[in-house]
């Protein structure tokens, strides 16, 4: 109940500039990690507790208010489905936090959350109803460690409380404008629905003076449309939505923008070459299917301006390491410029092969 309490009173806390806001977060920090970008949002601020840790707690407190002698019973007839779902739910959490990351939005990592526990509730109320006994007779014998070692828990994070070093943060603000830039030509022949494009930071972001986003970051973005060019002149057509950026504290930033790009029609060439042949012969009408529009092109180089979505407490690192990321994310633009080069000379030798083999066929 304290910590649920606490993660809705830090940020109004820290909404109303009441100092204590920052006692809150020290105290939930001890068992969560409190990234921004992983929170909830109340009035500007992240709650005290990330969205999975909100749901864990929350699903444990509401389980333990609903307990009543019948709904024990229940468990006790059916031990065994109450104990596989708990090992299921538990492992989806703890698997997500561990390995896979397969949790992309705050309302998932929050349902993970709720399912962690009750994994974790069903388990400790199924275990202690088959095996009451043995558990009464651990806890008799035993009743001095288990409280010794729970003090040394409250120490520990007692401790942590009085040491840990606050982290600072800035607020990027929902609207910031981003500059992009596209690394490779997308063009509506290459690209298929779906696809990643090659976007980076084309600048640094900065908020107070601190970098917030580092210029040659990769954005996730991908082919939202596209229609290859047809015949008759049928124009191509591509389009690009750009999703997202990474923060320089790692975090996630959801970003907005569109590029669009359509190719001319040849419709009116295309007529007058199958009005032409057909003239000569009715069946050569047909050949102005063989002429095509031009394709959707965005050069490579092009720049566009995308916006964060909403607002972002991002953590402030040294300037050592944010030289180290600025410096790393060089080479990592260098070594991605090169590759695609020397895809874009390999895709045009074997297209000049295919060309060159079905003019000799």
């Amino acid at each position: 109940v304290l910590y649920i309490l606490l993660a809705f009173l830090s940020p109004l806390l820290e909404h109303y500039h009441i100092s204590f806001y920052v006692f809150c977060y020290l105290i939930l920090r001890t068992s969560c990690h409190q990234l921004p970008g992983k929170c909830f949002w109340i009035l500007g601020s992240n709650m005290g507790l990330c969205s999975k840790c909100f749901g864990l707690y929350l699903s444990q407190l509401s389980l333990l208010l609903f307990i009543r002698p019948n709904i024990l019973y229940f468990f006790n007839k059916h031990f065994k489905i109450f104990l596989y779902f708990s090992l299921i739910f538990f492992f989806l959490m703890i698997s997500d936090s561990l390995f896979f990351r397969f949790a992309h939005s705050n309302f998932f990592r929050f349902i993970l959350g709720l399912l962690g526990g009750l994994g974790f509730s069903y388990f400790i109320i199924s275990a202690y109803i088959k095996w009451r006994l043995a558990m009464d007779r651990l806890w008799s014998d035993k009743k001095r460690l288990v409280i010794l070692f729970t003090v040394f828990l409250y120490l520990s994070s007692a401790y942590n409380i009085a040491f840990s070093q606050e982290k600072k943060y800035v607020k990027l603000k929902a609207g910031t404008p981003i500059l992009l830039e596209f690394l490779d030509t997308v063009d509506s022949e290459r690209y298929k629905q779906g696809q990643s494009v090659p976007i980076i930071v084309s600048r640094s972001v900065e908020v107070d003076d601190y970098i917030v986003i580092p210029a040659n970051s990769e954005v996730y973005a991908k082919v939202s449309e596209v229609k290859k060019a047809g015949g008759w002149g049928g124009k191509g057509i591509i389009k690009v939505t750009v999703e997202s950026c990474q923060a320089i504290d790692g975090q996630e930033v959801l970003i907005s923008a569109v590029q669009y790009s359509e190719g001319s029609t040849s419709r009116g060439t295309a007529t007058a070459v199958g009005v032409g042949t057909g003239l000569i012969c009715l069946p050569f009408a047909l050949t102005g299917f063989a002429v095509k529009g031009e394709e959707g092109v965005i050069p490579a180089g092009t720049k566009i301006k995308a916006r964060v979505d909403t607002d972002y407490k991002i953590a402030v690192i040294s300037q050592d390491k944010v030289d180290m990321k600025l410096k790393e994310l060089q080479e990592k633009y260098k070594e991605l410029k090169k590759k695609l080069e020397e895809q874009r000379k390999k895709e045009e030798q074997e297209k000049k092969k295919e060309m060159e083999q079905q003019g000799e066929y």
